[in-house]
C-alpha cells in the first residue's frame, strides 16, 4: 500500500520515514517467546483485520496511546524505550532521563523532538486560560497533591524529569496502556500551534470551534490534545491529530471505526520490513449480543476478544469454527470475575447509621461473614463451567456459612422480622440491594448467585442490574450498599492498573477516596482501616513494583484487602475465549496469561493468505 503511496510521489521512501534507530521487533518483543511462534510476516496488501464491539464499551483494538517505554505481556520487568532510544533513572527514583530516537516522526512527517515535550508543558498546563490540567502521573506519586515533574532540555532530543520524591512507580506509567502520561509528555506541537491562540488569532480558532461543532477555541484545543481514552474511544475529534502510534485514527461513524497504517512508524521486523504489517484494523459496533455471535460464525470476524466475549459462549463459537474459517482458543483475562463490592463509605454522614456500626466493627466480622457465605466453587460451576481459576482468590474464605451465621449474630444481627430475615440490632429493617453493572451479564448472574447465598444466612438481599451510566452515577454519589463489577487484577502486580482505588468500579469508598483526591477539602476523613491502605499505595508508589521492593508493597495491597474483604471475589483469575481467523499469524497462543496484551502486539500480526 505505501509502496504504492511512495512510486506516485505521494510519500518519501522507507528510509526517509522510519527513525535512524528503529525499534526492532522480533520473537520475545510485543508478546513474551512462550505465547507466540513469532515470524517475520508479509504485507495485507489492503486487507483489513475486521473486529466487532459492543457500544457499551467500543474501543479500536490497535489504537491507543503513546508507550514511552515496553514490557512484553503488560509486565513491568525489563522496559525497553520505544519512542525513545534509551532512558535512566537515579537511584532514589527521583530523576529520569530520556533520550529521543533520532529522525522519529509524527504520523505527518514531522519531527519528534524536545519542542513537542516543551510545548505540552510549557503552552498546554503552564497556559492557564487553555484550562488543561497536568496528567495525575506526572505529579510526585500520581497524586495531584504533591508537585509535578520539573522538565529540563538538554537539546532537541534529551530531556529529564525530576521529581520532589521517591517515585519508582513512574516505570509502570510510561509503560501502561491506560495511562495518559504518553501523550502528556508529547504533543505534537507543530500541528497543535493552529489550534493554540499564541500561535493563531482567537477569532481564527473560534470559526474552527464552531465548525466542529464546539463552543470556541479552548474546547477545540482540549479535543485535538487527545488523551488514551479520546483515541481508544474513537473521538472524530481525534482524526487528522498526527500520532507516533504504529496506527493513525483515520474514520469513525456511528457503527464504524477505521485505523490504518502510520507510513511513519517507528517498528521494523528483524529483516527491517517496517510495522505494520496489515494495513487496516476496523471496528464494527454491534450492540445486539446474538448478532455479534452471527457475525463471527460468518466469518466476518478476524480477531475477537471482548468483555463481552466470555465463557458461557464458547460451545457457539466451536460449533462454527470451521464453516468460519477461524480458530477458538483460551486465554487469561486481564480483567477479573465479576466481584461483590461492599461499600464501607455508605450512609457515613448519619451518626446513628446502623450500617456503619457494622463497618466500623473492629474485628471485620461482616464482610468475614459475607465472604464465608459465597460458595465459590457453585460460583464457578453453575455460570463459567468449573474453567475459572481457583487457586488465586484474594479473599479466599472457605464456604462456611455456619461461621458466616455465628459472626452475624455476634454483630448482634440476630433478630430476625415477620419473614424470617435479620434486622440491625437496633430492630430496624436491613435490606440491601446488590447493584450490578448491566454492561457485563455474567455480573448480573453472579450478583443473583450472591443473593442467594446471602439470604441463605439470614440477610434480605436481592439483586438486579443496572445501566452503565446510571450505575457509575449513583456508585459515585455513594447511593450504593453493595456492587458487583470487576477488577483489572491479573494487572495489579505490575501496577499497569490501579482500578481498586476506592471511587473506582465498584466503589467500596467513594468518599473517603474524594479526601484523598482533594487534600482534605471534600469527602469523608478516611477511618484507620482505610487510611491504611492509603498509606500502603504511598508506599507502593515510590519504588518500581517490578523490584523485589516492589513486589513486597503488593503484597501488603493483597493481605490489607484480604484482610478487610472490601472486594469479595467469587473465582480467581477468569478464563475467555479468543476467536482468530486461520490464516492469522504472530498471535498469542492458548493459555496466553494477560489478554490485554494482544492490543499492542497488532503490528506483529499478519495473514499468511
Amino acid at each position: 500500500m505505501l509502496a504504492r503511496l511512495v512510486a506516485a510521489g505521494e510519500l518519501p521512501p522507507v528510509d526517509q520515514r522510519l527513525p535512524d534507530n528503529p525499534f526492532v521487533v522480533g520473537p520475545g518483543v510485543l508478546n513474551g517467546t512462550q505465547w507466540v511462534d513469532w515470524t517475520p510476516g508479509n504485507y495485507s496488501d489492503g486487507r483489513k483485520v475486521r473486529t466487532i464491539e459492543d457500544s457499551l464499551h467500543q474501543k479500536i483494538p490497535g489504537a491507543g496511546h503513546i508507550n514511552i517505554l515496553w514490557s512484553p505481556d503488560n509486565t513491568t520487568t525489563d522496559p525497553v524505550g520505544t519512542i525513545v532510544e534509551s532512558f535512566n533513572f537515579s537511584d532514589d527514583y527521583t530523576v529520569f532521563d530520556f533520550t529521543i530516537r533520532r529522525g522519529l516522526k509524527w504520523s505527518n512527517g514531522d519531527l519528534v523532538t524536545t519542542d513537542d515535550v516543551k510545548f505540552a508543558f510549557e503552552d498546554l498546563y503552564e497556559y492557564p486560560d487553555a484550562e488543561i490540567r497536568y496528567p495525575v502521573q506526572l505529579h510526585s506519586l500520581g497524586n495531584p497533591r504533591f508537585p509535578v515533574a520539573e522538565l529540563t532540555v538538554q537539546d532537541r532530543h534529551s530531556f529529564t524529569l525530576t521529581f520532589d520524591r521517591p517515585y519508582g512507580f513512574f516505570v509502570t506509567e510510561l509503560i501502561s496502556w491506560i495511562s495518559t502520561v504518553g501523550e502528556g509528555i508529547f504533543q505534537p506541537s507543530e500541528f497543535l500551534k493552529q489550534y493554540h491562540p499564541r500561535y493563531t488569532a482567537v477569532a481564527t480558532l473560534n470559526d474552527l470551534a464552531q465548525d466542529a461543532g464546539l463552543a470556541d477555541w479552548k474546547q477545540l484545543l482540549q479535543a485535538k490534545t487527545g488523551n488514551h481514552w479520546q483515541i481508544l474511544l474513537g473521538s472524530p475529534h481525534m482524526i487528522g491529530v498526527p500520532s507516533v502510534q504504529p496506527y493513525i485514527f483515520t474514520e469513525a461513524t456511528d457503527t464504524t471505526l477505521l485505523i490504518e497504517r502510520n507510513p511513519y512508524s517507528y517498528m521494523v521486523d528483524t529483516e527491517g520490513q517496517q510495522l505494520p504489517y496489515i494495513d487496516f484494523v476496523e471496528t464494527t459496533m454491534v450492540e445486539d449480543e446474538g448478532a455479534r455471535n452471527l457475525k463471527i460464525l460468518a466469518g466476518e470476524v478476524d480477531f475477537q476478544t471482548s468483555d463481552w466475549a466470555k465463557l458461557p459462549s464458547m460451545p457457539t463459537y466451536v460449533s462454527g469454527a470451521e464453516q468460519g474459517n477461524y480458530r477458538v482458543q483460551l486465554a487469561g483475562g486481564f480483567v477479573g470475575p465479576p466481584t461483590l463490592f461492599i461499600n464501607h463509605d455508605y450512609d457515613y454522614e448519619n451518626s446513628n447509621s446502623q450500617w456503619q456500626k457494622l463497618m466500623q466493627d473492629p474485628q471485620g466480622r461482616f464482610g468475614r461473614a459475607v465472604a464465608l457465605a459465597i460458595d465459590n466453587h457453585d460460583v464457578n460451576d453453575t455460570l463459567f463451567f468449573g474453567q475459572y481459576k481457583m487457586d488465586d482468590i484474594i479473599t479466599g474464605s472457605d464456604f462456611d456459612p455456619a461461621q458466616a451465621n455465628r459472626l452475624l449474630d455476634e454483630l448482634g444481627l440476630d433478630n430476625k422480622d415477620a419473614s424470617g430475615f435479620r434486622t440491625y440490632p437496633d430492630g430496624s429493617p436491613l435490606e440491601i440491594t446488590i447493584n450490578a453493572i448491566a454492561i457485563d451479564p455474567a455480573g448480573i448472574d453472579v450478583a443473583q448467585l450472591f443473593s442467594q447465598y446471602l439470604q441463605a444466612v439470614g440477610l434480605n438481599i436481592d439483586a438486579q442490574g443496572v445501566e452503565g451510566g446510571i450505575f457509575n452515577q449513583k456508585a459515585a454519589n455513594n447511593e450504593y450498599q453493595m456492587t458487583v463489577f470487576w477488577n483489572d487484577v491479573p494487572a495489579w502486580p505490575s501496577g499497569i492498573s490501579v482500578d481498586f482505588w476506592p471511587s473506582f468500579k465498584g466503589a467500596w469508598a467513594p468518599e473517603s477516596a474524594k479526601y484523598i483526591d482533594s487534600a482534605g477539602e471534600e469527602g469523608r476523613k478516611p477511618p484507620a482501616y482505610i487510611q491504611e491502605f492509603f498509606d500502603i499505595i504511598v508506599d507502593r508508589k515510590a519504588v518500581p513494583p517490578g523490584t523485589p521492593e516492589g513486589a513486597a508493597q503488593y503484597a501488603r495491597l493483597r493481605d490489607w484487602f484480604a484482610d478487610n474483604n472490601v472486594m469479595i471475589w467469587p473465582t480467581g483469575n477468569i478464563v475467555q475465549p479468543i476467536i482468530a481467523s486461520s490464516d492469522l499469524r504472530n498471535v498469542v497462543k492458548d493459555d496466553y496469561g494477560i489478554l490485554f496484551g494482544w492490543i499492542h502486539a497488532i503490528p506483529q500480526w499478519y495473514f499468511a493468505e
